[in-house]
């Protein structure tokens, strides 16, 4: 007795659904290559260092998208490296800038060994005349005749980062993953965090980054330490629940 395949499919429709995928893939890779100019329009520069390799977000093997957002003037922007199996969440708000909410997170089982890198590039208009690294809170302070900046950026239970000063090229050996020791310049402001990770399978980091402005060294330290006790309320609830 004969067997019959009975199929819904028409002629020639397999050719279009293939089309269709390839139209889709052409879209994504566009909305990609879009977000990563808006990444570019950003004051800083993000990074994943792994096994010798460092990748930019705003470079080729990210795929990065928008993200639905409430907040007015704010950006909300997705990164996935395939091959990696991480994934970066960043929300700017350009009406407060002055700090930024970061979340890692590893969609893999296996471990991984990582590093994340912010580089703050020289600002437009004149540099500060003296940026130096606090040793003991591992934040960049950058002085200027009108004011006072402090940049930092911490990760929830991590270690500490580590904060260098000057032009990138100069502090930063991208195949070794190492960043030189550069506590203070005077020719530029820009800098560079680097965070060393360990993250376990399907597992979260969370943090933020700050770029605080004062008229004065007590005024930023004083904005610092309310970020600092914000975040440690954070990190209580976070944990509770």
């Amino acid at each position: 007795m004969p067997v019959y395949s009975i199929t819904n499919q028409q002629p020639g429709s397999k050719e279009k659904g293939e089309q269709r995928t390839l139209t889709e893939h052409a879209s994504k890779r566009l909305q990609s290559e879009q977000t990563k100019g808006l990444l570019l329009g950003l004051p800083y520069r993000f990074a994943i260092w792994r096994e010798g390799e460092c990748i930019w977000l705003h470079e080729e093997g990210w795929e990065v998208f928008m993200l639905p957002c409430e907040a007015l003037k704010s950006l909300h922007i997705m990164a996935y490296h395939p091959r990696w199996e991480l994934q970066i969440t960043l929300l700017y708000s350009e009406e407060s800038a002055a700090f930024s909410t970061i979340s890692l997170k590893n969609q893999s089982h296996e471990i991984r060994e990582l590093r994340f890198l912010i580089h703050l590039p020289d600002q437009a208009g004149a540099a500060p005349e003296l940026s130096f690294v606090s040793p003991s809170q591992q934040v960049v302070l950058q002085y200027s005749r009108e004011a006072v900046h402090l940049v930092g950026a911490r990760f929830f239970q991590q270690a500490a980062p580590q904060v260098s000063v000057g032009i990138k090229d100069d502090i930063w050996e991208g195949e070794s993953g190492k960043l030189a020791i550069s506590p203070l310049s005077k020719t530029s402001g820009e800098c560079m965090i680097l965070m060393p990770l360990v993250m376990t399978g399907y597992e979260e980091a969370c943090g933020q980054l700050w770029n605080l402005e004062a008229e004065s060294e007590e005024g930023v330290w004083a904005s610092y330490q309310q970020q600092i006790v914000a975040n440690s309320y954070c990190k209580e609830k976070t944990l509770d629940h």
